[in-house]
């Protein structure tokens, strides 16, 4: 399973990560996060999965992006 996130209009992505759970709110060691990084500059991805074996109860994977407004500069002329 593998899910995005974008940040809105105008905000870039400073940051981001990524959780699984499973429908139960309990951990699963079988469950794994398979990848989770910064999607260009306005988003996040990431993917899990789960391992032969496991336990067939449903999961969730919770992905975020932290996104900030870029700080704009301006420059000052002397004359």
């Amino acid at each position: 399973m593998s899910v995005s996130v974008t940040c809105p209009a105008g905000f870039v992505v400073t940051g981001g990560g990524a959780s699984v759970r499973t429908a139960s709110g309990t951990y699963d060691p079988t469950i794994a996060i398979q990848a989770s990084y910064p999607l260009s500059n306005n988003g996040w991805y990431a993917q899990a999965g789960r391992m032969v074996g496991g336990p067939g109860e449903d999961w969730v994977l919770t992905v975020w992006a932290i996104c900030a407004k870029p700080y704009q500069t301006t420059t000052a002329k002397s004359e």
